[in-house]
């Protein structure tokens, strides 16, 4: 029995993982909305080794506030600068921590996914030191400190958005992460 309650406590925290939809995927009507965005990591260091970071994919974690299920978004590819797509269920959601490379980030902010079309939610850069202090306080936290912002980049990303998933594309509504800044 306490295996059993072990596991479900384990488990009750993990995210679904959601990737790059196919080309032609339909929305679920009203149910599903096809979230898109940019990720950006800039390092105030160069990297030691820039071949394993750019292998590294990102992901992005959040939360929907109705039903408290994870997501858990992957980047399209590798690199500091990648774009992601990915239906979630329509709803309010919080961003929870973006990981890249052994790094995780946990993050203040939230967006809403309207239901049965396109939401653009920007283009998010977290801005991290690499120091040790740094490097100390990710293994003693489990976290790397630094800075999010979000810029809307809507004009430069709907055209890319459009010609990957036209059958989409026709109506997009901004939704733009309002970030609280820091995080750790």
């Amino acid at each position: 029995m306490l295996v059993v309650g072990v596991l479900l406590f384990g488990l009750s925290g993990c995210a679904t993982t959601v990737h790059t939809p196919l080309l032609g995927v339909a929305l679920n009507g009203e149910a599903e909305s096809m979230v898109f965005g940019r990720l950006i990591v800039t390092w105030s260091t160069p990297s030691l080794l820039p071949v394993l970071e750019e292998m590294a994919t990102m992901t992005l974690t959040v939360r929907n506030e109705a039903s408290g299920k994870k997501y858990k978004i992957v980047c399209d590819n590798g690199g500091g600068d990648a774009r992601f797509f990915a239906t979630l269920p329509s709803g309010t959601y919080r961003l929870v921590r973006w990981e890249k490379s052994g790094d995780s980030f946990n993050l203040s902010g939230s967006f809403d996914a309207g239901g049965g079309h396109a939401v653009y939610i920007g283009t998010m850069t977290w801005s991290r030191p690499r120091t040790v202090a740094g490097f100390f306080w990710g293994l003693l936290f489990g976290t790397t400190p630094g800075r999010l912002t979000v810029e809307d980049e809507y004009k430069e990303s709907a055209p890319g958005f459009q010609e990957r998933y036209p059958h989409l594309g026709q109506r997009i509504i901004k939704s733009i992460v309002h970030a609280n800044g820091g995080g750790r």
